[in-house]
């Protein structure tokens, strides 16, 4: 694929001014850390904004950085160089009649409508260095009013977060349906990440 440079409003936050903290364990930044309970921390916010974590019982693995495996007892994983993200485009929120379910390596990532006019979702948590699969699902719902004009795009991306903006320097997936399609659509790219 061609290098594109492309800037996506980020409308995950509720306030314009608010900033999701950096989070780390031990010294390690991690994300996607989900059912983990800690005891006997010390717990700080620095400055940034950045919230720090010290566990001494508490073991982080590199592969924090993916998610569900920050507690893997075994393993080491190399962390990632670049940040990814799945987001959508379209000028005809609900006219696509299409829901979406994405998968990364065969683990469900995320189901979302053609309702939205707008989805951002960081998918570095869930991919590991070197040959990914990323498998978009289009389930048709019968519903009308849309026409061949009207697109809905699933892209995934190379990026940066930059303010309320995301800089989208390398497009690696473009799933796209129209408002006129029907039938139950997928697709799966095969993306080297680094």
């Amino acid at each position: 694929m061609t290098k594109a440079l492309c800037i996506v409003p980020l409308l995950l936050l509720a306030a314009p001014a608010a900033q999701a903290a950096d989070i780390y364990i031990n010294g390690q930044l991690v994300r996607g850390v989900t059912n983990v309970r800690f005891e006997n921390v010390a717990v700080e916010f620095t400055a940034k904004g950045e919230l720090h974590i010290t566990a001494p019982d508490f073991k982080v693995h590199p592969a924090a950085a993916q998610g569900e495996q920050a507690a893997a007892p075994t393993g080491e994983v190399a962390l990632l160089k670049n940040r990814y993200f799945l987001f959508t485009q379209t000028a005809s929120p609900g006219k696509i009649p299409y829901n979406f379910e994405v998968l990364v390596n065969d683990k469900p990532v995320k189901q979302f409508g053609s309702e939205l006019d707008q989805l951002t979702v960081e998918l570095t948590l869930y991919l590991k260095p070197g040959k990914n699969t990323i498998t978009i699902r289009s389930s048709y719902q019968a519903r009308g009013g849309g026409t061949a004009a009207d697109q809905f795009q699933v892209l995934v991306g190379r990026g940066t977060p930059n303010g309320a903006a995301l800089e989208i320097n390398k497009l690696l997936v473009n799933h796209s349906r129209k408002g006129s399609d029907t039938g139950d659509a997928g697709n799966s790219f095969d993306v080297d990440i680094e």
